[in-house]
């Protein structure tokens, strides 16, 4: 009899098992031995085999002890979805997608790692804002809908852009990334990091405080010239004095942005006035005022306070025009090297005569660029003081060269135009002006008219007694009118 009934209920529970009688549906392979047992069809917990690993959904954490009604609401496991929303609610109202699972956990609904979380979005919460309540910036009437917000800064901070005073950043229309000045890890609005890159503040620049500057309170128009805001440090500067030595207004002409205006270069020493920076005087000296001694004046200059006789003076025994000074050493030596001394001959003005001797300083009061080369351009005095003959009342040529040498003293001169043929004179009046002047003004005039009559054939030629003797002459008058009346046509 119990053999009778043991096949009775394999036949039964066969029956109940093919495709067709399943309540799990016909697709379903799964024996029935693995979840339920001969007692009755409930799940057998702690008897079943059964693993949902070996499924599309593993149970983990919470879902370990769920009942199975509760996502298979039907005997049909496979109308059953994987998906989160499917079993629980979307309170976040679509905003942060369906997939549960890059959020929360199967253990609880908290989010533990939110900044790592938001690393995956547009906007990775850095410094200060990972610290910031979700609903700071997400404001919803639920605190839990996400909408997306703005990811510039100036989305949120907005009201603190406006309400800023020192600077007024409205006003001055400053930009509204606050990364840009502002630290994403401070607390406070304060900043190290303002993008002065157009006017880089290092070294001596580098100020905490912006008022330094920016003394009007105006953040824009401000100049970039150093003496715009260095003016004082420019007049009251003396040693050397830069408003008497003529300095540029440039700062950076010779300073860096170093603290204390040290190092100084004047690198355009080289260019326009005297190699110290290359050549022999590189690397020999140390001050300024070791040539500038007087250092109210650094136009002044000193060679021979270093270059000392008697050492100068052997050196320079055979040179013709050597004279021990400063303006002299300077002349010949421009490069301040002996190979490449000045050699006067090789211009277009070599020094003859009483020129070998003169200092280069009276020629060169101006420099030693554009020099004239005419002869008033030195002896214009000379000209105007000389009085045996009077050269202006004679009106001689100012061109030294046609009557002298450059002998010192001016002798021997020469007149060579008194035996050049003239145009025949055919009255007293017709004589020339000049010549009555000096005959009745100059002193000398007597003794210029003897020469004149006894050397020159042209007026000899031309007078009504030729070589008449004006020793006994009483009245200069008299002589031009007894010698130059009438004349010989």
């Amino acid at each position: 009899m119990y053999r009778l009934s043991s096949i009775v209920f394999f036949f039964f529970l066969l029956i109940q098992v093919s495709p067709g009688q399943s309540p799990h549906g016909k697709d379903f392979k799964l024996n029935c031995a693995q979840c339920h047992s001969p007692e009755n069809w409930d799940f057998a917990y702690g008897q079943s085999t059964f693993s949902h690993d070996s499924t599309l959904f593993p149970l983990t954490g919470q879902h370990v002890l769920t009942d199975c009604r509760f996502c298979h609401v039907s005997l049909q496991f496979k109308d059953a979805k994987t998906d989160c929303n499917s079993c629980h609610q979307d309170v976040h109202q679509q905003t942060v997608g369906n997939d549960c699972a890059r959020c929360h956990g199967t253990q609880n609904w908290t989010v533990s790692d939110m900044t790592r979380l938001h690393e995956k979005t547009s906007f990775p919460l850095m410094g200060v804002h990972a610290g910031v309540d979700c609903k700071s910036c997400h404001n919803s009437e639920s605190d839990v809908r996400f909408s997306p917000t703005g990811v510039n800064c100036i989305d949120c901070h907005r009201e603190d852009y406006k309400a800023t005073s020192r600077p007024d950043h409205a006003k001055f229309n400053f930009g509204e990334d606050c990364a840009s000045c502002h630290s994403l890890t401070g607390t406070e609005w304060n900043t190290e990091q303002v993008d002065h890159s157009f006017f880089p503040l290092e070294k001596g620049h580098d100020l905490m405080n912006c008022t330094v500057c920016h003394t009007s309170g105006s953040y824009s128009g401000l100049s970039s010239q150093c003496y715009s805001c260095h003016e004082v440090d420019y007049l009251q500067t003396e040693s050397p004095s830069h408003t008497a030595s003529g300095f540029s207004q440039e700062c950076t002409q010779c300073h860096t942005t170093d603290v204390g205006w040290k190092p100084v270069e004047y690198k355009v020493h080289d260019a326009e006035f005297f190699p110290i920076y290359s050549g022999a005087h590189q690397n020999v000296w140390v001050s300024c005022t070791e040539c500038h001694i007087n250092e109210n004046n650094f136009q002044e200059f000193s060679c021979i306070v270093c270059h000392k006789n008697p050492d100068t003076d052997d050196i320079h025994q055979q040179l013709q025009g050597y004279r021990y000074n400063d303006n002299a050493c300077l002349g010949c030596h421009p490069a301040g090297d002996g190979e490449t001394a000045f050699n006067h001959d090789a211009t277009r003005f070599p020094l003859t005569g009483a020129h070998v001797m003169t200092d280069c300083i009276s020629c060169h009061q101006n420099g030693y660029q554009g020099t004239p080369m005419e002869c008033d351009a030195c002896h214009n005095s000379d000209y105007d003081a000389s009085i045996n003959p009077v050269h202006a009342d004679l009106n001689l040529s100012r061109d030294c060269a046609t009557c002298h040498t450059t002998a010192p003293g001016w002798a021997p001169a020469t007149f060579s135009i008194h035996s050049q043929p003239k145009i025949p004179i055919t009255n007293k009046m017709d004589f020339p002006m000049p010549v009555q002047n000096v005959i009745m003004k100059n002193p000398g005039g007597l003794q210029l008219l003897t020469m004149m009559l006894s050397s020159s054939p042209f007026l000899q030629a031309h007078t009504k007694m030729p070589g008449i003797s004006v020793q006994s002459a009483t009245n200069r008058q008299e002589i031009i009118n007894n010698s130059l009346v009438s004349v010989v046509t």
